[in-house]
């Protein structure tokens, strides 16, 4: 069962680095995230989350920039995102990446052994005295003991490390983005996701990693985690009443989930991808008619050369919260 659930970890954080910007900034102090100089200068809205609004002749988008993940049972202002849903035609939820029960049968009946340490080795051992202890203070923040860890290959320790601190913490990883599509569906728009990625072949490419890569992914996992411990409930604190400086003084996508899709060929562009794909569906919809919600992570969106810097290169006005 720990291979199967490593494996679909490993899916489900490529489907998070889907919907999330680069951040190569270490974890204490907050990170120094190049953000768009054009997006510093909105205001917020005190109210509820930021949302920004483009308009082509009859046809409007209203995009909510969201953080990708929230404390379990977080209260936020939905009140108008329920009004804006009143009459909304389409809701665009972010890119996500994806693999078939099929494909992670197959993967763990063939590639098994690639979820593990070569026999002999131990992850202290690979890792090394200094960051060995520095894995060993992170376990401690997310109380577990090193026999859980014990035999992964680097990349999984990884992974796991920064699963397991989400679960430790609290923190869900499909909110605001499962409360979205339920008020939607309920609204009666259609539903559908930005783009979908095939994860198998980057999984088994990240697995493949060579000792001194997988060493820095963990060194990694390790700075989010302190930075996460700090901050995360203060970034979603200052996300549910549209606060952008606070959010940005405050949040920081997975730089882990960077640091090993750095590694597989087949996704070191992942991120270009998923800002492209997210920037043509929302002009599309402008072309459209009629009114679209769009879903988009906030530092995908603000980042510089983010969606709004696209946006507003493609001559798309884009006005910011009220």
């Amino acid at each position: 069962m720990k291979h199967l659930a490593q494996s679909l970890l490993a899916v489900s954080l490529l489907n998070f680095a889907a919907v999330s910007a680069s951040a190569q900034q270490s974890a204490v102090p907050p990170q120094s995230t190049d953000w768009s100089i054009e997006s510093v200068t909105v205001t917020a809205q005190a109210t509820g989350p930021a949302y920004w609004h483009a308009q082509k002749g009859q046809a409007e988008v209203w995009i909510l920039g969201v953080v990708e993940f929230l404390p379990k049972d977080f209260a936020w202002n939905r009140n108008h995102l329920t009004k804006l849903l009143d009459g909304t035609r389409v809701v665009l939820l972010p890119p996500r990446a994806t693999a078939s029960l099929f494909d992670a049968g197959w993967f763990l009946l063939t590639k098994r052994s690639l979820l593990y340490l070569p026999d002999g080795q131990t992850l202290d051992g690979v890792l090394g005295a200094p960051l060995a202890a520095r894995f060993a203070s992170a376990r401690a923040i997310v109380h577990r003991d090193a026999d859980h860890y014990a035999g992964d290959a680097l990349p999984v320790a990884a992974l796991e490390l920064e699963g397991d601190f989400l679960s430790a913490k609290g923190l869900v990883l499909a909110e605001p983005a499962d409360t979205i599509e339920s008020l939607a569906r309920s609204s009666n728009a259609e539903v559908r996701h930005v783009a979908k990625y095939d994860a198998m072949p980057s999984i088994e490419a990240i697995l493949k990693a060579s000792p001194d890569k997988g060493r820095a992914c963990v060194e990694v996992a390790i700075n989010d985690i302190e930075f996460q411990n700090v901050h995360a409930n203060a970034a979603a604190e200052a996300w549910a009443v549209g606060d952008v400086a606070g959010i940005k003084a405050n949040y920081s996508d997975s730089n882990v989930i960077e640091c090993l899709l750095a590694i597989a060929p087949e996704a070191t562009e992942l991120e270009a991808r998923a800002t492209a794909d997210t920037v043509s569906a929302i002009e599309t919809a402008l072309s459209e008619g009629g009114r679209t919600v769009a879903v988009v992570g906030i530092g995908q969106l603000l980042r510089k050369n983010g969606v709004l810097e696209k946006l507003h290169a493609d001559g798309i006005a884009v006005e910011g919260p009220p």
